[in-house]
């Protein structure tokens, strides 16, 4: 059956989750200060060498540790569903062998034989 508002939950849900790490990464960016007294003209004319080692601006190792844990949060959402669904589906075939194994009195004969009087 569909359900307005299961498509609107799920809807919502990839939103957010379309959305969160495109937050992340612009919470990463607003981290970096510009240099003091350079305007967005300088920065884009002007060169500095480096000395010494690059520092990371944005560490790698919590962003691929988040990234898996999504994705196994994401798989382990997905089974737990697919196991609910699974169970509904086995008690409507349960339910329905049931149905089918009562015996058939039609309505329409036990009517006619409750009426005659014979």
């Amino acid at each position: 059956m569909f359900s307005y508002r299961r498509s609107s939950r799920a809807l919502f849900l990839a939103g957010a989750l379309t959305l969160c790490p495109i937050a992340v990464a612009a919470a990463f960016a607003q981290d970096q200060e510009p240099a003091e007294g350079a305007t967005a003209g300088d920065r884009a004319t002007s060169f500095k060498a480096v000395s010494g080692a690059v520092k990371e601006d944005v560490p790698g190792g919590p962003l691929l540790v988040i990234a898996y844990g999504f994705v196994w949060v994401a798989v382990l959402g997905y089974v737990l569903r697919l196991g609910r669904l699974q169970t509904r589906v086995e008690h409507s075939l349960g339910d329905l062998e049931r149905a089918l194994q009562k015996p058939h009195v039609d309505k329409a004969t036990d009517a006619s034989a409750a009426v005659s009087p014979g």
